[in-house]
């Protein structure tokens, strides 16, 4: 069964002359699922911002991460660590997101994924990306999700099938990610993974 899904994706690109660019890019697709899909826990610190019904937020967050490395290392790339503060980022700006019902990269005050690292005190000096490189996902029941193993494969797979998304997982300057979880009371999820 295909599982339709919305996906938004930022980089910021350095040109030839040196300038940072920012570029954006929106996604709408169907993907199928596995019927079996094992987990690994990397993490003990994965944390959600929610405990609402319908699929464990922490799990899905600890698997998108164990997916991503999967991903980097299949592709001959260092995995990424963990990262406490920019999980709580990316729980920070998912929990914003379904309170103040928008879906995007930027606060409604334009504030960018790397304004608000700055702003909590987390510096990133990625040369390739000039800060925080960010992944915006959805999953949940309405996408035809019925467990964090069925969610987590269907935003990797939205993810590697989007060439901002995929870059981004793949980037090599990338050493630390930090990956947030936050359920509405539909079963809606947003998820969200920051990297420096």
């Amino acid at each position: 069964m295909g599982k339709a899904f919305k996906i938004i994706g930022i980089a910021v690109l350095s040109s030839i002359a040196g300038l940072l660019v920012l570029g954006q890019l929106e996604y709408i697709g169907v993907i199928k699922k596995p019927t079996d899909l094992s987990s690994n826990s990397v993490s003990s610190n994965a944390v959600n911002a929610s405990s609402k019904p319908s699929f464990d937020t922490a799990l899905l967050s600890q698997m998108v991460f164990n997916m991503t490395n999967q991903e980097r290392i299949h592709a001959g790339l260092k995995p990424v660590q963990w990262d406490n503060s920019l999980a709580q980022l990316a729980i920070q700006h998912t929990q914003d997101m379904l309170d103040r019902n928008y879906y995007d990269h930027n606060t409604p005050e334009g504030k960018t994924p790397n304004d608000r690292a700055i702003a909590a005190g987390y510096k990133c000096g990625n040369p390739q990306y000039g800060g925080v490189a960010e992944n915006l996902n959805e999953a949940g029941p309405a996408y035809g999700d019925t467990s964090a193993e069925s969610a987590a494969y269907g935003v990797m797979q939205s993810w590697m099938n989007s060439p901002g998304h995929r870059e981004n997982i793949l980037a090599a300057t990338h050493q630390k990610l930090g990956v947030g979880t936050s359920m509405n009371d539909n079963g809606t999820a947003l998820i969200a993974e920051e990297f420096c």
